[in-house]
């Protein structure tokens, strides 16, 4: 599973993924990443992307652990999504709510139907494409993904259909090589 949790992002395959809105200086990051490694055995760091490797390890757990560093060094606000798949544990993580849900979890195998309602900027798709894709009547996941392969291929190139790969729950990144 990967868990995300919103300006640092953290996720991984069977993993969790953070985002920490507003970590604005390097060294409250860096104190952050140094608390996790404490927690989980390996992280990848991103533009703000952090992933975490939790795989084999109790999820229910790691997330609390992680929850509550977070909060200690001062980021209450952050959210955590929960996914198998990379990109869903980003939208869940940037879909949930402080207040009232702060954790969002995707069971596996529902990644498709929890991404179909959201708008296919949540997908970051290039702005060219995002129009492309708005002039034809797409704007939601869930229609993209309803589409064939081979038309997404036909209208909007390779481009279109790496996004109705991700809008249909597919995103087949690798985050860390396999343990030795």
């Amino acid at each position: 599973m990967i868990a995300c949790m919103t300006g640092i992002m953290i996720a991984t395959q069977h993993a969790v993924q953070n985002v920490v809105q507003n970590v604005s200086r390097n060294t409250a990051r860096d104190d952050v990443l140094s608390a996790i490694l404490r927690i989980v055995p390996r992280v990848r760091v991103g533009d703000d992307v952090v992933w975490m490797d939790v795989r084999g390890l109790p999820l229910p757990s790691i997330v609390h652990r992680i929850q509550a560093l977070i909060v200690e060094h001062g980021h209450a606000q952050a959210r955590i999504g929960i996914a198998a798949v990379p990109s869903v544990a980003e939208v869940a993580a940037r879909h949930a709510t402080r207040d009232d849900l702060p954790i969002v979890v995707v069971r596996p195998g529902t990644e498709r139907a929890f991404l179909a309602p959201f708008p296919i900027q949540r997908l970051h798709p290039d702005p060219s494409l995002c129009n492309l894709l708005e002039a034809a009547g797409v704007e939601r996941c869930g229609e993209l993904a309803k589409v064939s392969r081979a038309a997404v291929e036909v209208r909007f190139g390779m481009p279109g259909v790496r996004v109705w790969q991700l809008a249909r729950g597919d995103d087949r990144r690798v985050m860390f090589d396999p343990m030795p």
